[in-house]
C-alpha cells in the first residue's frame, strides 16, 4: 500500500484527512505535515522525519504549487527519486488515492489521481 504525506499551509492538510476519514474510514500511512511556525529548512527535516526508511514509493502532496510546502516537497523529492510530488491537493484527490494505492502501480496511480483532482474543479 502506497504512503502519502500531505503538505500544506496551516492545517489544511489534516483536516483534509480527518474528512477524508469520514468518507473512507480509518487511514493508515498517510500523514498531515503543516508549515505552521516553520522555516523552510525546518518543514524540508519535518518531511525527511515523515518519509521513512522505506524504499518504496511515497506520494507528497502540497497545496499550492511554487509555495513553501511544494519548495520543501522539490527539495525532498531531489534528495529521494521515490516522492511523487502532487501540487493542488483537494478532497476528490485524496479519496482516489486511498481508493487505488493498493490495487494499482505507481505511474497509474499519479495519473489517477491527477485526472480526479482535475475533474473535481469545476463550475456547476
Amino acid at each position: 500500500m502506497t504512503p502519502a504525506i500531505v503538505v500544506t499551509h496551516g492545517m489544511l492538510g489534516a483536516e483534509l484527512l480527518k474528512a477524508a476519514s469520514q468518507i473512507y474510514g480509518p487511514l493508515e500511512d498517510v500523514t498531515a505535515v503543516s508549515n505552521e511556525g516553520c522555516s523552510l529548512d525546518a518543514l524540508r527535516l519535518s518531511l525527511e522525519d515523515s518519509l521513512g526508511d522505506a524504499d518504496a514509493p511515497i506520494f507528497v502532496f502540497v497545496d499550492v504549487l511554487g509555495g513553501s510546502c511544494c519548495h520543501a516537497g522539490l527539495a525532498l523529492r531531489a534528495a529521494h527519486p521515490r516522492v511523487r510530488l502532487v501540487a493542488g491537493v483537494n478532497l476528490p484527490m485524496i479519496l482516489e488515492f486511498l481508493h487505488h494505492r493498493a490495487s494499482v502501480d505507481t505511474e497509474e496511480l499519479l495519473e489517477r489521481v491527477l485526472s480526479r483532482g482535475r475533474a473535481a474543479v469545476r463550475v456547476p
